[in-house]
Parts: C-alpha cells; structure tokens; sequence
C-alpha cells in the first residue's frame, strides 16, 4: 500500500479504525452489564479474535461488526460518522480489492501492548476478502516475506520510514501489525492473559462491542495537566466499555476503576462537572461553532440522559441510547420470527 502523507488515512489504517468509528459517541468508560456477561463470565468464553491476542496484550477492543448492522440505531450513527467526502486512496482500495469494511468486515479486535518496541498494536479481522486482489495491491509498494513459516506482506504505514504488516491466518481471517513483524504464537496465549485483565474482559464479553484497558500500564489517564497539577482522571487504573443493542435501543456501559472509594468518587464528581460544562457549551451557538443546532441538540440529550453512580472503587456511566435521544426517525430493530 503506497505512501499517504501523515494527515491522510491510509486503507490500511482506515480498516484498523472500524471499532473507533463505532464507539467514538460513546466515550471512553466500560462497565460489565447484564445477564449475557454474567452468563459469558461464567462459562470462562471470550471471542475467538479475542483468543488470537498475545498473552501481554494491556488494551483488547472487540465488535462483532455483522450483529452491529442489525441494530438501526448504530447504522444511524455510523451513518451521522461517515465523512461527506469519500478518501479517494480507500476509494481506490475499495476498487482494487473488492474489499469494504462496511459490507465486508464480520468481527474485527484490536490488541495493544503497552512498552512493546515493535508492532505493539495488532489487529485481527474476520470476514470475507479476496486474497488475490488485497496481495496484488500490497506488492504495489510493498513486499512479500517469509516469517516463522508464514507469508507476511510488509507494506508502508502513515508513519514516515516505518512500515505495517498482514498476513491471512485462513480463509476469512486477517492479522495486521503496525510493525514489521507479525508474532509467531498468535492463538496460543489468550489462556496467558494476566488474570486481572481476562477478569474484566469477561464481565463484557457479552457484548457484541466491548473494549477493556490497563491504563496504568500506559501511564495513566490526563495525570497531569500543563502545569504538572494531578487531575482525578489520573487515578484510574482500568477502564472498561460496552455497547449492546436491546429492543430497539442501545445500552451503553462503563466503568473505570480506581485504587480506593475517594478517587472512584472524584473521578464521578469531575464527569458530572465535565457533563455540566459539555450541556452549557452546547447550548451556546458560539460555542459550538459549526455543529448543526439538531446534532447539538442531540448530544445534550445524551448528556442529559446519561447517569454517573460509584461503587467501591468503581465509577459507573450507563446511558440507554432511544431513537428520541437522538432526534431522529429510525426504523424499528428486525424482529425474529
């Protein structure tokens, strides 16, 4: 895939965006919700993508893409997210491969490593790819080589002088890096996660979207300000969200995580003001500049809508996404017969 200047999204890279497309609305927070997850704890399940992840993996993002069509209220979003010009390089990706994320794309997740020197970012997607035209493209500006016994294409990234790698793992399977190597025990370590990780991975595993995060082991969240003063975001320690479509709407969960009740509570008391300054600004035109009055007008809905809670050391946001909240007209979930 061919050189894109730093500002422009290459194909590769807008495929390993598809789970941020989705949950961008949705902020940055998890918490395990209902009775799937509990029922997904229990039986010890996590996705198969999920299971390809390195054992040191600190950042695990999952969205079966295909059960998210089926939500009305999603398309909708992502409709909303959909730039008003199409790249013209994913335009010419689509062209060349026959490949696009959103026909094409089943089940994507993504698996960062915090500290790793090379390639700590990997993501695996699972739907349906012509293999001929997708390496016909590649070897356009990249190249074919051969690691542990696999094919891999190391193509260049967005990054100036680095470059990306993906190899298929089988028919529909996909795994690209954004390093030059792929690892060579993929599928054999998700057994291997560290304990605390697996455990808040599975309170969301029932969800077709979900995102788990060790945040401390990549330094924290806004722990410092310009002026080196701690804020209550940096006290927490994991971060946790989920997304599943329930009769029509969608339930939005999260949930961070902190070392003791006091921090949980100021981190609750600092988004309740933050949620505050978000509503007054949007109700003020200058303040937010060119967004649409109704696009505004549903943001501070959401906003209204959403309720923050702690418990223990955890800090709770749950809001339940309407066709209302979003001010739009949108057609009822498919019903099974």
């Amino acid at each position: 895939m061919r050189q894109s200047p730093p500002e422009t999204e290459t194909p590769l890279k807008r495929k390993s965006t598809i789970v941020a497309i989705v949950v961008a609305a949705a902020g940055a927070l998890a918490f395990g919700y209902a009775l799937k997850a509990r029922r997904a704890a229990e039986a010890g399940s996590l996705p198969d993508l999920v299971q390809l992840a390195p054992a040191d993996s600190t950042l695990i993002a999952y969205a079966d893409v295909a059960a998210l069509r089926q939500s009305p209220i999603l398309q909708h979003l992502a409709e909303l997210a959909q730039p008003t010009n199409v790249d013209h390089d994913y335009a010419e990706f689509v062209h060349a491969t026959g490949f696009d994320y959103q026909r094409d794309l089943d089940r994507v997740a993504i698996a960062g490593r915090a500290g790793a020197p090379a390639g700590h970012t990997l993501i695996f997607g699972e739907g349906h790819f012509n293999h001929e035209k997708i390496q016909q493209y590649a070897l356009r500006s990249g190249k074919l080589e051969s690691q542990n016994g696999r094919s891999v294409y190391v193509v260049p990234s967005a990054a100036a002088g680095k470059n990306a790698s993906f190899v298929f793992l089988g028919a529909e399977r996909i795994v690209i890096s954004d390093g030059e190597d792929i690892p060579d025990d993929l599928g054999k370590s998700s057994a291997l996660f560290d304990p605390a990780l697996r455990e808040r991975l599975l309170r969301v595993a029932g969800a077709p979207l979900f995102v788990a995060a060790k945040i401390s082991a990549y330094g924290g969240l806004g722990s410092n300000t310009a002026g080196g003063v701690s804020t209550p975001l940096g006290s927490l320690r994991w971060l946790n969200f989920a997304a599943r479509p329930e009769n029509g709407d969608v339930i939005l969960s999260a949930e961070g995580e902190c070392d003791t009740a006091d921090q949980a509570q100021k981190v609750a008391s600092a988004l309740e003001f933050l949620r505050g300054a978000l509503r007054g600004g949007l109700g003020d035109p200058k303040a937010r500049g060119r967004m649409p009055a109704s696009s505004a007008a549903a943001a501070e809905r959401l906003l209204g809508a959403a309720s923050v809670t702690t418990a223990g050391e955890r800090v709770r946001l749950l809001v339940t996404v309407t066709p209302d909240l979003l001010g739009a007209s949108v057609p009822p979930a498919p019903t099974s017969r």
